[in-house]
């Protein structure tokens, strides 16, 4: 670990590790991200995809095409921000028709991305997100959200993670990791 992550790890962050370098940009093939063109996806589109049913096994598992290799754009309601161990914002954006659909959208902590070729987005939208949404301070925070709730613009790399994993109600384990662009309305 370096200066930047021992830091990082002293608030009581630690740095993930199930599939975290294409998490965070920082694998292979990162590079082969089509970062030039985005893909306008509704919640319900993506809650319809079919899951490849990833579990613990698969933490080292490279990208999975198509998804993986594409920037996805949502629209919605920000429904829920937590900041976890790993040092990654949950974000969980439902559609603004509300159906209990949210989408976990992640901003993983810049300090554990290092090497990563979206790291200017990626410290950009973290910065954002804490100066106009919300900020935590240790692992595990729930942040309380501004009223009324934040209606955003999402655009970050498709990851397909564990099936349930995140906290929003999509199961199929489908998120956006790293968030890449974020427009608040």
């Amino acid at each position: 670990m370096n200066k930047i992550q021992t830091a990082a790890a002293k608030g009581g962050f630690k740095k993930g590790v199930w599939r975290w370098k294409v998490k965070t940009l920082t694998d292979p093939d990162a590079k082969k991200v089509d970062f030039h063109k985005h893909y306008a996806m509704t919640q319900a589109q993506i809650a319809a995809l079919k899951s490849p049913g990833l579990t613990m096994k698969y933490k080292n598992k490279p990208r999975i095409e198509p998804y993986e290799f594409r920037v996805i754009e949502i629209k919605g309601i920000v429904e829920k921000l937590k900041l976890e161990v790993d040092g990654d914002y949950h974000m969980v954006v439902e559609s603004a028709a509300g159906r209990n659909d949210g989408l976990n959208c992640e901003l993983p902590k810049p300090e554990f991305a290092l090497g990563s070729v979206g790291l200017p987005e990626i410290k950009a939208m973290r910065k954002l997100v804490e100066s106009r949404i919300g900020k935590g301070d240790k692992p595990g925070t729930i942040i309380k959200l501004p009223t009324p709730l934040p209606a955003i613009t999402v655009r970050g790399v498709g990851f397909w993670d564990m099936q349930g994993h995140g906290g929003a109600d999509l199961k199929s384990g489908f998120e956006l990791h790293p968030v890449l662009v974020v427009e608040i309305r």
